[in-house]
């Protein structure tokens, strides 16, 4: 087997050679300062049979017709390397040929607009599946889900992915026994009925229920429960059966149990409630729950001492974030590409 002896080439066609390579494979990406250039070259550590290999390349390159691509890269590159060889200490400073998103072309200009769209896009569903994987433990948590359509750009023909809103996967949580009084859980459809700060009407499945400093039931988040249900200060024991009445001894009268309230339950049947925060939901403008008891036909029985956990998959989520992570940095790369960096 023929085999060429070692030879050692100068900088300056190392360098050639390595810009070369970096930019057949993105023939758009414009030259870098030389500081970073060999920065990079350092890193990889270019064998002697890669050097032989691109110098084939570039020849068969050349001797074959060039795209108007090709031949303006190949023009760049040329450029630079008598830039380098004029160069006494093998530094020099390069004028980089990409534009500030500002100054650059109107149709450049539109791409890198229409890039930092979809990188937005990105970073939103990043954040989703974060939000998702923070909260794998809180009681009745529904996973989040962006609502992403592929859109053509008029004014690039570029297909873009566009974030249309974000739905919520209401599948029931595992039911998990916690013995503790005040924890139900809903076992089946429905809604626990709340009344957010200001006076807005919320709906969670979240039954990790308190009681505040007036003796009102409340969720763990510190909306109360709608209608209100007041617990005497006396209280003994709370006891909450399957159809949602809640009752309860007290100290002036430790033989008999008294109801203080019952829970309401709400249903939605036409569409999906809103995501509001973790654990609880909106309803879209216009349309009116359905309510009813616990045990009614379509209406959940409550489980005391359980509670609904989140129906996040771990699993699924960690998944999802390294998918997302290759789509932003093929992204950023791409931008990159046209001069823009973005961290």
């Amino acid at each position: 087997m023929n085999t060429r002896p070692p030879r050692r080439r100068p900088p300056s066609q190392l360098l050639f050679l390595s810009l070369f390579a970096a930019c057949h494979a993105t023939p758009d990406r414009t030259a870098e300062h030389l500081d970073e250039v060999e920065h990079r070259l350092q890193a990889l550590e270019v064998t002697q049979s890669m050097q032989w290999q691109l110098a084939e390349q570039l020849q068969l390159g050349a001797a074959q017709p060039e795209s108007p691509a090709t031949a303006e890269l190949l023009g760049r590159l040329a450029a630079l390397v008598a830039a380098l060889e004029a160069a006494p200490s093998g530094r020099f400073a390069v004028e980089a040929t990409a534009h500030p998103a500002g100054d650059a072309p109107a149709s450049d200009r539109a791409v890198i607009e229409a890039l930092r769209r979809a990188l937005s896009v990105a970073e939103r569903r990043r954040a989703i599946a974060i939000e998702n994987l923070a909260n794998s433990r809180t009681p009745g948590y529904h996973r989040r889900v962006p609502v992403v359509a592929e859109c053509v750009d008029k004014a690039t023909g570029m297909v873009l992915p566009m974030l249309c809103g974000i739905d919520a996967v209401h599948a029931t949580g595992a039911l998990t026994m916690t013995e503790r009084s005040l924890d139900v859980a809903l076992d089946g459809d429905g809604w626990l009925v709340v009344t957010a700060p200001g006076g807005t009407p919320r709906l969670s499945r979240a039954g990790n229920l308190q009681i505040d400093a007036y003796g009102r039931i409340v969720t763990g988040q510190g909306m109360l429960l709608t209608p209100v249900i007041t617990v005497p200060n006396d209280t003994l024991e709370v006891s909450i059966d399957p159809e949602g009445r809640v009752s309860g001894r007290t100290a002036r009268d430790a033989d008999t149990a008294t109801q203080f309230g019952r829970i309401r339950l709400a249903r939605v049947p036409s569409c999906s409630p809103t995501p509001i925060d973790a654990g609880t939901y909106a309803l879209p403008n216009g349309v009116e729950p359905l309510f009813g008891w616990p045990g009614d036909p379509g209406f959940a029985l409550l489980k005391q001492g359980f509670l609904e956990g989140s129906n996040v998959q771990r699993t699924n989520e960690l998944i999802e974030l390294q998918l997302i992570a290759a789509d932003i940095t093929t992204l950023r790369r791409t931008l990159a590409a046209h001069g823009v960096y973005v961290r």
